[in-house]
C-alpha cells in the first residue's frame, strides 16, 4: 500500500555481576527500547539480591514472582508474545508489570521445588506515591519432576492486595479507580520434551465480589530447526 516503515520491538541492556564479584551479593539493572515508547529508554529492573545456602533474597524494582509463562524469557516463548490473560492477569500486568519492594526465595539444591513470598508497594511503577496506605503480598510454589530427557512442572501462584485508588486497564472500566480488597489466583502447568512442548495457566482475580478470569493453552511441536505452533 505504498507505506515503508522500521521499527525496534525490544531491545533490552542489562548489568549483572560475574561470578567472581561475590559469593553471597549479586546484582541486576535493566533497560529497554522500544519504537512504542516513543524511542525512550525505559528502566526495567534495579535490584540487589543476597544469597546463602537454598535461599535468597531481592529488594529493589523488579516483577514480583507470579506465573509461569511470565517468567520465561520472551525470545523462548513459541509465539514471542505473551498470551493477553498474562499481561491482564498478573499482579501488576495494567500497572508497569514491575513493583517496588523485597521477596525471600527458596529452592532446593536438585531444583526440584521452589517457592517465593514478597512484600511490595502494589501500585506498579507509573508513578510514586509518598502517601501509600496500600500493599501487596505474592507468593508462588512450583514443583519440577524430571522425566529422563523430559520435563513436568506445576504449581501455582497467590497474590492479596489492599489497593489504593488503582486504575486496572483491561479489567474495570478507565473511568474507575478501584480500592478496596484485591485477591488473585494462578494454576499452571507445563509438559517439555524435545519434539513436543505444552503448557498452560490459569487466572482469576476478585475485587470486593467482582471476578475476571481467563486462560491459555499453548503446544508447540519441533522438527528440527522449524515449529508448529497451536
Amino acid at each position: 500500500d505504498d507505506y515503508t516503515s522500521f521499527s525496534v520491538r525490544r531491545l533490552k541492556l542489562w548489568i549483572k555481576p560475574t561470578p567472581e564479584f561475590s559469593e553471597h551479593w549479586f546484582y541486576k539493572i535493566q533497560t529497554i527500547f522500544s519504537s512504542f515508547a516513543q524511542e525512550k529508554f525505559f528502566l526495567q529492573d534495579v535490584k540487589i539480591g543476597y544469597k546463602t545456602g537454598l535461599f535468597s533474597f531481592d529488594i529493589g524494582q523488579f516483577v514480583p514472582q507470579y506465573s509461569l509463562q511470565r517468567f520465561q524469557p520472551d525470545y523462548k516463548i513459541a509465539p514471542i508474545e505473551r498470551a493477553k490473560v498474562i499481561n491482564a492477569l498478573i499482579p501488576d500486568g495494567t500497572l508497569g508489570v514491575r513493583d517496588i519492594g523485597l521477596q525471600a526465595n527458596f529452592r532446593t539444591k536438585d531444583k526440584h521445588f521452589a517457592t517465593h513470598l514478597g512484600l511490595f508497594n502494589g501500585y506498579g511503577i507509573k508513578e510514586y506515591r509518598f502517601n501509600n496506605q496500600g500493599y501487596m503480598i505474592v507468593h508462588k510454589s512450583e514443583i519440577n519432576i524430571p522425566v529422563k530427557d523430559n520435563k513436568i512442572k506445576f504449581g501455582y501462584s497467590l497474590q492479596y492486595r489492599y489497593a489504593e485508588n488503582l486504575q486496572l486497564k483491561f479489567i474495570l472500566p478507565d473511568t474507575i479507580r478501584f480500592t478496596g480488597n484485591d485477591f488473585r489466583y494462578n494454576l499452571f502447568a507445563m509438559y517439555k520434551s524435545k519434539l513436543f512442548e505444552l503448557q498452560a495457566e490459569y487466572l482469576t482475580a476478585d475485587f470486593n465480589g467482582q471476578k475476571a478470569g481467563g486462560y491459555y493453552v499453548l503446544s508447540t511441536i519441533n522438527l528440527n530447526k522449524n515449529q508448529i505452533v497451536l
